[in-house]
């Protein structure tokens, strides 16, 4: 755990309107339930400015089926249009900010 912590650590100040970090969580895994506190302060660690800005609850999410992460993906990816969105209005808004175009979400669920 401690190698992908080291790999993903940077990842966690560059905070991007296009950009999330999702971690699905087999809900079926009696582990999962187990060791829950572990696994929260190991995400702590590894994202320590996400978990406190954004919350656990934004990093990890339990899934039960392959249906069930298509879903929540397909959620995490209109969370993140509505925010490019709402990040584009505000750029227009503001006469001193010249607005750059942004990327398009692709993903399951999404629409171009």
């Amino acid at each position: 755990m401690e190698k992908y912590r080291n790999w993903v650590n940077p990842y966690d100040t560059k905070i991007s309107a296009n950009c999330e970090i999702l971690i699905p969580l087999n809900g079926n895994d009696p582990q999962i339930s187990s060791k829950k506190s572990h696994i929260e302060n190991l995400l702590k660690r590894a994202f320590p400015q996400r978990a406190v800005t954004m919350g656990l609850e934004n990093l990890g999410a339990r899934v039960e089926s392959e249906e069930d992460l298509r879903r929540k993906l397909a959620e995490k990816i209109q969370e993140i249009r509505a925010r490019i969105t709402r990040v584009k209005a505000q750029s227009k808004a503001s006469t001193k900010i010249t607005p750059r175009p942004f990327p398009a979400v692709v993903g399951p669920g999404a629409r171009i």
